[in-house]
This record gives structure tokens, C-alpha cells and sequence, in this order.
């Protein structure tokens, strides 16, 4: 599986994250996918999922790897991935809008769109209300307004119910999205607000950006009592050294949560779920 960050292209695989920023990208020729009925282009699966929750999943005329959520955009045409952009394609397609996400493409390739004619729209993906309005401006853009404005409706609704009885005291706690090497989610970052919202103090954020890549030592000296992680992107033994090791450093033991990738990593239609089990963890955190 490969998931997408917003500002960093992550490559996942069952031995580990392999982190590639900004990567060249290729320009392939493959057969064209162009249809009339077909009017938009992702180029995120985070874009890829909201199109589909919309109800524009099936005006969609082509994707971006991994393209597995929901099941119907599997059998649609990829169009990019973590290292190809098939600008051929895309132009060939003649889309009304091709959508992406800030940082998932070098600007120079989206500029390369454009100037053959193909309108892009890139949206940034720092926090929750990022999310919100990629979401409503999707929707507006794509004549879906209307069930945009209701799924941004009741994703506030399920992240508000799940902040009921939170503490007003954050705890501290770590994202980490590379163990080989060791990879955490900084300031500024979507995962990032993902735990201000869960009452959580991202106790890695003062002092680095978005995805720093870190000493285990750093983790040790930010003192996080939960250690959050994408469920299956690592092997077992590499988690349990991991925690082992982090466990000796603070001369205590910290909670690993673990929550599926897809989840965490991928800002979207489903991200309250990931919110509601931090929120989850955070009431736990007070229990004796």
C-alpha cells in the first residue's frame, strides 16, 4: 500500500516507511482514458475519496495510486502515483478540473498541466479546516455543493460528540510515521491537529517541522506518555524494539495507539474516525 501526506510522499510497504520528497517525477505515455462523462482528475487519494463521498465518483476520469477507498475507484485509470504523473494522459482527457493536494506534486509539474490547458486546483492540508474547505470547494467546483456541505456537516457533528467529557488538560503524546528511519509528524501538520483536537499535545512540535526525521534519543527528551502509529505499516518485531527502547530512555512505559494507516495519514471523509479513537485513548489517559 502507498499512502499520501500532505507535503511529503510516503511509499509503505510491510517493512517500513521509505519517505521520498518531492520526488522526479516521470512522464509516461499510456492509452487514454478520455470520455465525456468523465470531468475530474485526482491526483490525491485523499482527493480520491472525497470525490466518491461527494457523489462525483462517477464523472471521475482518472486517479492517483493507491486508488483503494472506496472499492469502485480501483477500476479506474492511474493517472499518478507516488512517483509518475502521466501528464498525457490527463491532457488527453481534457478534464474540467484536475484536484490535488499542496505538496504532493512538484509545483513545476502542475505548472506543466496548466500551460497545456488543464485547469488544477491544489489545496492545502494542514489542519482540519483544510479539510473542511477542500471538501466544500470540491463540492462546489464539481456541482456537488449540497452533499459536500452535509458530509463537512456531520464530520464536525462526529469530531464534536467524540470531544464530549474530554480533560482540558492536553497530554503529550507522538505520531510516528517511520520507524527505519524514525519519522514523526511536527508543527504544522494535519496529524498534528489531529491531536490538538483530541486534547493531546504533540509533544514533538516546538522544536521541529512538519515530518522531521528524528533520534530516538529527541522522541525520549519530548516526553510523550501515547505513542500513536499506522496500524500494519511496520513489522511487529521493528514496533516492539521501538517501544522497547523508547521505554528504557524515559525509565517508564508509554501507550502505543495504533490506528489504521488509511486513517491516520489519509485526510478525508474518514478522518473522524481516526479523531474518535484518539479522543478514545485521551478518556482512557485519566482512568487509573
Amino acid at each position: 500500500m502507498r499512502l499520501s501526506l500532505p507535503g511529503l510522499v510516503v511509499r509503505s510497504s510491510r517493512s517500513g516507511f521509505l519517505l521520498l520528497f518531492l520526488l522526479p517525477v516521470v512522464f509516461i505515455s499510456c492509452s487514454h482514458y478520455k470520455n465525456p462523462h468523465k470531468r475530474w482528475t485526482s491526483l490525491s487519494p485523499s482527493i480520491t475519496e472525497i470525490l466518491f463521498a461527494i457523489g462525483a465518483g462517477p464523472e471521475v476520469g482518472g486517479v492517483c495510486a493507491p486508488a483503494d477507498y472506496p472499492a469502485a475507484a480501483a477500476a479506474l485509470p492511474v493517472v499518478a502515483s507516488w512517483q509518475k504523473v502521466n501528464v498525457e494522459a490527463i491532457v488527453a482527457a481534457s478534464p474540467e478540473y484536475c484536484f490535488t493536494i499542496d505538496g504532493m506534486q512538484p509545483p513545476r509539474v502542475l505548472n506543466t498541466l496548466s500551460r497545456l490547458g488543464v485547469k488544477v486546483r491544489s489545496y492545502p492540508m494542514g489542519n482540519l479546516d483544510d479539510l473542511f474547505g477542500c471538501i466544500e470547494s470540491v463540492g462546489a467546483l464539481t456541482g456537488h455543493g449540497d452533499e459536500a456541505d452535509r458530509i463537512v456537516a456531520a464530520m464536525k457533528q462526529r469530531i464534536s460528540s467524540a470531544r464530549l467529557g474530554l480533560p482540558r488538560d492536553s497530554v503529550d503524546a507522538v505520531i510516528v510515521v517511520g520507524i527505519k528511519p524514525l519519522v514523526v509528524a511536527g508543527r504544522n501538520s494535519f496529524m498534528d491537529d489531529m491531536l490538538r483536537a483530541a486534547a493531546f499535545r504533540n509533544s514533538i512540535a516546538e522544536r521541529w517541522g512538519n515530518w522531521p526525521q528524528v533520534s530516538l534519543e529527541t522522541v525520549a527528551l519530548s516526553k510523550p506518555r501515547i505513542v500513536v502509529y499506522p496500524r500494519g505499516e511496520f513489522p511487529r518485531k521493528d514496533v516492539d524494539v521501538f517501544l522497547a527502547n523508547l521505554d528504557k530512555l524515559l525509565d517508564r512505559p508509554v501507550r502505543p495507539l495504533a490506528i489504521d494507516a488509511d486513517l491516520l495519514s489519509r485526510p478525508g471523509p474518514r478522518t473522524p474516525l481516526a479523531i474518535e479513537q484518539l479522543c478514545e485513548e485521551r478518556k482512557e489517559v485519566e482512568k487509573p
